[in-house]
Protein backbone atom coordinates (compact mmCIF):
# COMPACT_ATOMS: atom_id res chain seq x y z
CA UNK A 1 0.00 0.00 0.00
CA UNK A 2 1.12 3.55 -0.73
CA UNK A 3 -0.22 6.91 0.46
CA UNK A 4 -0.36 10.37 -1.06
CA UNK A 5 2.88 11.06 0.84
CA UNK A 6 4.70 8.59 -1.46
CA UNK A 7 2.99 9.02 -4.84
CA UNK A 8 0.21 10.90 -6.62
CA UNK A 9 -3.06 8.99 -6.25
CA UNK A 10 -6.15 9.74 -8.31
CA UNK A 11 -9.33 9.40 -6.26
CA UNK A 12 -11.67 10.43 -9.08
CA UNK A 13 -15.04 8.73 -8.79
CA UNK A 14 -14.68 7.61 -5.17
CA UNK A 15 -17.58 8.03 -2.77
CA UNK A 16 -18.60 7.17 0.78
CA UNK A 17 -18.31 3.44 1.50
CA UNK A 18 -18.19 3.36 5.30
CA UNK A 19 -16.71 4.80 8.47
CA UNK A 20 -13.80 4.27 10.83
CA UNK A 21 -13.86 5.04 14.55
CA UNK A 22 -10.32 6.16 15.33
CA UNK A 23 -8.22 9.18 16.22
CA UNK A 24 -6.29 11.67 14.14
CA UNK A 25 -3.16 10.51 15.96
CA UNK A 26 -3.72 6.85 14.99
CA UNK A 27 -4.37 7.86 11.38
CA UNK A 28 -1.20 9.94 11.13
CA UNK A 29 0.86 7.18 12.77
CA UNK A 30 -0.42 4.68 10.21
CA UNK A 31 -0.78 6.74 7.03
CA UNK A 32 1.39 9.84 7.56
CA UNK A 33 0.49 13.50 7.34
CA UNK A 34 -2.91 14.13 5.75
CA UNK A 35 -3.68 16.37 2.82
CA UNK A 36 -5.39 19.59 3.88
CA UNK A 37 -8.72 18.91 2.14
CA UNK A 38 -10.75 21.59 0.42
CA UNK A 39 -11.30 23.76 3.53
CA UNK A 40 -15.04 23.74 2.89
CA UNK A 41 -16.37 20.21 3.35
CA UNK A 42 -13.12 18.45 4.30
CA UNK A 43 -10.20 19.59 6.42
CA UNK A 44 -8.00 16.48 6.40
CA UNK A 45 -7.83 13.48 4.10
CA UNK A 46 -5.59 10.54 3.28
CA UNK A 47 -5.37 8.98 -0.19
CA UNK A 48 -4.40 5.31 -0.27
CA UNK A 49 -3.40 3.07 -3.17
CA UNK A 50 -3.44 -0.70 -2.69
CA UNK A 51 -1.32 -3.36 -4.40
CA UNK A 52 -4.18 -4.42 -6.68
CA UNK A 53 -4.53 -0.85 -8.05
CA UNK A 54 -7.65 0.06 -6.07
CA UNK A 55 -7.78 3.31 -4.11
CA UNK A 56 -9.34 4.48 -0.89
CA UNK A 57 -9.70 7.67 1.12
CA UNK A 58 -10.12 8.52 4.78
CA UNK A 59 -11.50 11.98 5.50
CA UNK A 60 -13.60 14.19 7.72
CA UNK A 61 -16.71 15.55 6.08
CA UNK A 62 -19.08 18.43 6.63
CA UNK A 63 -16.92 20.43 9.02
CA UNK A 64 -19.34 19.74 11.87
CA UNK A 65 -17.19 17.37 13.90
CA UNK A 66 -14.93 20.02 15.39
CA UNK A 67 -11.17 20.32 14.97
CA UNK A 68 -9.76 17.33 13.08
CA UNK A 69 -7.38 16.44 15.90
CA UNK A 70 -10.39 15.75 18.16
CA UNK A 71 -12.52 13.74 15.70
CA UNK A 72 -13.28 10.08 16.38
CA UNK A 73 -15.50 9.18 13.41
CA UNK A 74 -13.99 9.43 9.91
CA UNK A 75 -15.42 8.68 6.47
CA UNK A 76 -13.97 6.00 4.19
CA UNK A 77 -14.27 6.49 0.46
CA UNK A 78 -13.56 4.21 -2.47
CA UNK A 79 -15.00 2.67 -5.62
CA UNK A 80 -16.45 -0.36 -3.77
CA UNK A 81 -16.95 -1.54 -0.21
CA UNK A 82 -13.92 -3.81 -0.62
CA UNK A 83 -11.91 -0.77 0.48
CA UNK A 84 -13.28 -1.23 4.02
CA UNK A 85 -11.52 -4.55 4.56
CA UNK A 86 -8.36 -3.27 2.84
CA UNK A 87 -8.12 -0.32 5.21
CA UNK A 88 -8.98 -2.58 8.14
CA UNK A 89 -6.11 -4.90 7.16
CA UNK A 90 -3.63 -2.02 6.73
CA UNK A 91 -4.53 -0.21 9.92
CA UNK A 92 -1.98 -1.05 12.60
CA UNK A 93 -3.13 1.29 15.36
CA UNK A 94 -3.89 -1.63 17.65
CA UNK A 95 -7.27 -0.10 18.45
CA UNK A 96 -9.25 -1.63 15.59
CA UNK A 97 -11.50 -4.48 16.70
CA UNK A 98 -13.53 -5.39 13.67
CA UNK A 99 -16.03 -4.42 11.04
CA UNK A 100 -19.68 -3.98 11.99
CA UNK A 101 -22.66 -2.31 10.35
CA UNK A 102 -24.38 0.93 11.27
CA UNK A 103 -27.54 2.46 9.83
CA UNK A 104 -26.96 6.15 9.11
CA UNK A 105 -29.46 8.27 7.23
CA UNK A 106 -31.47 5.20 6.24
CA UNK A 107 -28.45 3.50 4.64
CA UNK A 108 -26.45 0.61 6.12
CA UNK A 109 -22.68 1.31 6.09
CA UNK A 110 -19.71 -0.73 7.28
CA UNK A 111 -18.03 0.71 10.36
CA UNK A 112 -14.48 -0.15 11.46
CA UNK A 113 -14.49 0.19 15.22
CA UNK A 114 -12.30 0.48 18.30
CA UNK A 115 -12.77 -1.08 21.74
CA UNK A 116 -15.36 1.53 22.82
CA UNK A 117 -17.59 0.27 20.00
CA UNK A 118 -20.84 -0.10 21.94
CA UNK A 119 -21.82 3.56 21.37
CA UNK A 120 -21.84 3.14 17.56
CA UNK A 121 -24.02 0.03 17.52
CA UNK A 122 -26.94 1.67 19.32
Amino acid sequence: MQTHNETDISIDGTSLMGYIDTTYKDLTENFGKPLSGDGYKTNAEWHLSFDDGSVGTIYDYGGKGGPVKTLKLWHIGGHSQEVISKIHNEFSGGSVMGIHEKWLGGIKYPLIIRPNWEKWLK
